[in-house]
């Protein structure tokens, strides 16, 4: 059981990791604690201007942004999965919080670059 567990989580990492990769991020590796980890781009490989999300619950997420090529997006690993309405509940606050670290991020880097410019 555990190693099928184990099977099942490096198949969504690996499939995290295509997924980063076909928007032109490139994380050494990819940690699916649920918080905002910077990453290089295939442009720029020296830099961090990727970063990523990832989630390994019940429902398998990942959530990207690409500074250099401004894209950015979300997938779901298991989007055909019917949820009792306490799971989907769960679901959007999860995607809520995802947004609010995102938002937050954003505000300390402008923040620190306001206070670099001065």
């Amino acid at each position: 059981m555990l190693e099928s567990k184990e099977k099942v989580i490096n198949d969504f990492l690996h499939t995290f990791r295509d997924v980063l990769g076909r928007h032109g991020l490139v994380p050494e590796t990819i940690l699916a604690d649920g918080t905002l980890h910077r990453c290089p781009t295939e442009g720029k490989p020296r830099k961090r201007n990727g970063a990523y999300i990832a989630h390994l619950d019940k429902l398998a997420t990942l959530w990207w942004y690409n500074w250099e090529t401004d894209d950015q997006g979300m997938f779901g690993a298991e989007e055909k999965q019917t949820l009792s309405r306490v799971e989907m509940s769960a679901w959007r606050e999860l995607q809520q919080s995802i947004q609010r670290q995102c938002e937050a991020e954003c505000t300390k880097r402008c923040t620190e670059a306001a206070q670099q410019a001065r």
